[in-house]
């Protein structure tokens, strides 16, 4: 598929469940590939650690166990210099300073479990996750 009919294909599936995409977005790369499965998955294993650092209490996930799974995992490689910075905050200071707007790593958490097979197909009426998502 050429990079016009793929953009007039993903417009129109918005356009039919109400998003109004902006004319001037660019043509797709058609020859773009998702990243390898190996870097998705550590993607997701980092954002679940700085969610889990921030959302998580102590007796849920314990810091020594977060920060070994980070560790263990080179986790800080696959995070953002923020979201790396709130991982170097101490527990109690990453919950205040985060804990109400955190929700959105887990929202991105959503399509790259999906795209590893993770059976629930996102949703795109961005409300919060509910609990049949994430338990």
């Amino acid at each position: 598929m050429n990079a016009r009919a793929l953009r007039d294909r993903t417009f129109a599936f918005l356009e039919n469940l109400g998003f109004r995409p902006a004319d001037n977005l660019p043509l797709p790369d058609v020859n773009c590939r998702l990243r390898p499965l190996a870097e998705i998955a550590a993607r997701l294993m980092a954002l679940d650690a700085v969610f889990t650092w921030v959302a998580s209490s102590e007796t849920n996930a314990a810091a020594n166990r977060v920060r070994s799974y980070i560790h263990k995992n080179r986790l800080a490689e696959w995070m953002e210099p923020e979201e790396a910075a709130i991982v170097d905050l101490t527990r109690s200071n990453a919950h205040e300073a985060h804990v109400d707007t955190i929700g959105w790593k887990l929202e991105n958490m959503w399509p790259l479990a999906w795209v590893l097979g993770y059976p629930v197909e996102p949703t795109l009426d961005a409300t919060q996750i509910d609990s049949s998502i994430s338990p």
